[in-house]
């Protein structure tokens, strides 16, 4: 997964810790930040494993989770809200 918005960079990507979850990274200052631990623990959720878009403000991608497979998730980048 990656998709640019702005000057934002949204990745999947393992940390070693929270395995392939949501990231991001900031072309405007070089921050690089977790943005959502879809799969909580080293199993990660891999989003856009399967899917992912920018429609409008917001950015729709599949996501693995524990109690459900694989789901569609939905982050609006105007209020980072998220939907699952």
């Amino acid at each position: 997964m990656s998709t640019v918005v702005g000057d934002t960079i949204y990745f999947s990507a393992n940390d070693g810790i929270h395995g392939a979850e949501l990231w991001a990274h900031s072309t405007d200052n070089a921050s690089t930040w977790l943005v959502q631990d879809v799969f909580t623990g080293a199993n990660g959720s891999y989003p856009g494993a399967y899917f992912e878009m920018l429609v409008g403000d917001a950015l729709y991608f599949s996501a693995i989770t524990d109690d459900a497979g694989v789901e569609l998730w939905m982050m609006s980048m105007e209020h980072m809200i998220f939907y699952g």
